[in-house]
């Protein structure tokens, strides 16, 4: 083989190798080139009741009007075991015993209440007021003894 056959598949060789590697750390976002791409993150903020980040809460005024409401309307909810209470807490799941006790709020009150996400519910378990993620059961938000303080 020549010389000037071998410096020529040499630098043939050389060339595509070095493209090949190029085009890999581009894609890969492994190469020294000066230029960098960063993805562009959108995070949204929603609002729901007021509240910032898409929290499900009880506001202030939704716990007032909950509490005038079941002044004039008077109703009896079975208290639950201070074993089972204990496992309502916010974030934490509604246990499948607690699905059946689980009572909605009457129209007449969830008409003067914020609308809320398709996927929430309000209502009462015991005493208690809570706000439910239908879609994992998981417990948003809940005021204590709202009914057994009246």
């Amino acid at each position: 083989m020549s010389h000037s056959k071998f410096v020529m598949l040499l630098a043939i060789g050389t060339l595509a190798l070095g493209t090949s590697a190029f085009a890999k750390g581009a894609e890969h976002g492994g190469g020294k080139g000066k230029e960098k791409v960063f993805e562009k993150k959108v995070v949204k903020k929603t609002v729901v009741n007021g509240h910032k980040g898409g929290k499900v809460v009880f506001s202030t005024r939704e716990h007032s009007t909950i509490t005038e409401y079941y002044r004039v309307h008077k109703v009896k909810h079975k208290a639950l075991p201070p074993g089972i209470r204990k496992q309502l807490v916010r974030n934490g799941t509604l246990p499948p015993g607690l699905q059946k006790q689980f009572y909605v709020f009457p129209v007449e009150l969830d008409r003067r209440l914020p609308v809320l996400p398709v996927y929430c519910r309000r209502g009462f378990v015991g005493y208690d007021v809570v706000v439910i993620d239908t879609r994992t059961n998981i417990i948003l938000d809940i005021i204590h003894d709202v009914v057994h303080k009246l």
